[in-house]
């Protein structure tokens, strides 16, 4: 048998040698414990042992902050948590404008202005490093990060400098 519901059962039949030695009686123990059981949950289905009652939401009793006072600050967790859901919005709206005011114009947006040659010009510029013409056609400088600097180069053979 290896349901625990039945160990009681069990247990007597191994504590008892009579019942370890009559097969009959041992399984009329089982089957007179089992109607028992039976019996005794059918009588009553549905009752149950209850320990503790809570109705309601818990932070049911706590003031709830609605949008109109909502402002843009930090709130701890308990205070966020007091937030209805239109305030919750109204501090998200709050914290996407702030962060808007932060953020730099986006470079490609600027691209939209430009010609398509210049445009991928741009582009390639922000890759390589390397400068592109302005609007009135000079030449933006060019770094090349001292690759050419003479004092990083090794000293030439015939003795120039250059």
């Amino acid at each position: 048998v290896k349901t625990s519901k039945l160990d009681t059962v069990k247990t007597s039949i191994l504590a008892d040698a009579t019942l370890r030695n009559d097969f009959a009686a041992a399984a009329k123990l089982y089957t007179d414990f089992i109607q028992a059981s039976a019996t005794t949950s059918t009588n009553n289905p549905g009752t149950a042992n209850i320990s503790a009652v809570r109705t309601g939401d818990a932070n049911s009793n706590k003031r709830k902050i609605h949008a109109d006072e909502v402002k843009d600050r930090y709130y701890k967790h308990k205070e966020y948590q007091q937030l209805t859901p239109e305030a919750r919005k109204k501090l998200k709206s709050f914290r996407d404008a702030r962060e808007a005011k932060k953020k730099p114009a986006d470079d490609t947006a600027n691209l939209k202005s430009m010609s398509m040659e210049k445009a991928l010009a741009h582009i390639a510029s922000m890759f390589t490093g390397k400068g592109t013409e302005d609007e009135d056609g000079n030449e933006a400088p060019k770094t090349d990060n001292n690759r050419n600097n003479p004092a990083l180069l090794p000293p030439r053979r015939d003795g120039s400098k250059k």
